[in-house]
Order: structure tokens, then sequence, then C-alpha cells
């Protein structure tokens, strides 16, 4: 509904508060949510803005990015 309006969002790992634990890689079924080169990363394509991931950090290390 949100993308037919024209606005969206998704979630990005902001890099500098991430200390890789893995409870959003490792414990949430999310296909999105991937690792590369040591760091965890979310595809923008695959993620529906859901915002579990962002809830379950415990270092808010996952942040909303509006799509416009």
């Amino acid at each position: 509904r949100r993308r037919k309006q024209g606005v969206w969002w998704v979630y990005q790992i902001a890099q500098d508060k991430c200390t890789q634990c893995g409870l959003c890689s490792d414990w949430l079924a999310c296909a999105a949510i991937y690792k590369k080169n040591g760091k965890i990363y979310i595809n923008d394509a695959l993620c529906d803005g859901c915002g579990v991931c962002a809830t379950i950090c415990p270092f808010d290390a996952i942040v909303k990015k509006v799509i416009r």
C-alpha cells in the first residue's frame, strides 16, 4: 500500500553502531539480511519494511531509510 502512494521505507545497518552480534542475521529468518566481508547488510530490494530487525537489535544499529 505504501508503495502505491509513492513513499515507503526499508531498513539499513548503521555500520558505526553494529557490533556484528548476529542477532539479526543468525536468529531472524529474513532473506534481506546478509553477511559479506565480515559486515551485515540489508538488501533494499528484498526488505519489505516490517521493522522486526530494528526492534530486535540491542544496539539500535538498524535504522529506517525512507524511499520516495
